[in-house]
């Protein structure tokens, strides 16, 4: 899922054995601290829409809103 991913696929190897700069591996999902990293694919647009415009949780401004879900 994130070997072809810029951001998370160096951080996604590194962690195969080992949790480092807070990034950790669970069951072939990658996070940092409590969050799911997901990679940029389609539904990482509607995720960010969803929390953005959606029902699902609201509008909480663009910062507090990433936060949420990065």
């Amino acid at each position: 899922m994130y070997l072809h991913d810029v951001k998370f696929s160096e951080m996604d190897t590194a962690c195969e054995k080992v949790s480092q700069n807070g990034y950790y591996r669970h069951n072939g999902y990658l996070f940092k601290e409590k969050r799911l990293c997901v990679p940029k694919c389609f539904i990482r647009g509607l995720l960010a829409r969803e929390t953005h415009e959606g029902g699902l949780m609201g509008h909480f401004g663009g910062t507090k809103g990433f936060r949420n879900i990065a």
